[in-house]
């Protein structure tokens, strides 16, 4: 439900990159790549998970990298081609 209200999803990521237990953190790691928008916001956090101690962590984080920069290149791509009225 957090995914879909960014400003408070992100708010709690901020404090949960720190939080102690790491299932908590891979989770938050997955829903940064679920957000739509706040690109920079969003690539900060995932880029601190992806150093994170927990390999599952890092591994989630880089997932949610992955597709982040995916769907961006996808609508760049659909943007491009679609001809200006």
């Amino acid at each position: 439900m957090l995914i879909v209200q960014p400003k408070i999803f992100l708010s709690l990521a901020y404090s949960a990159i720190t939080y102690s237990d790491y299932e908590a953190r891979w989770q938050i790691a997955y829903g940064l790549g679920e957000v739509k928008g706040m690109r920079d916001e969003v690539n900060s956090l995932l880029s601190k998970l992806s150093n994170d101690e927990h390999e599952y962590v890092r591994r989630r984080a880089l997932i949610a990298l992955q597709k982040k920069w995916k769907d961006e290149l996808n609508d760049q791509e659909i943007n491009s081609a679609i001809p200006p009225v």
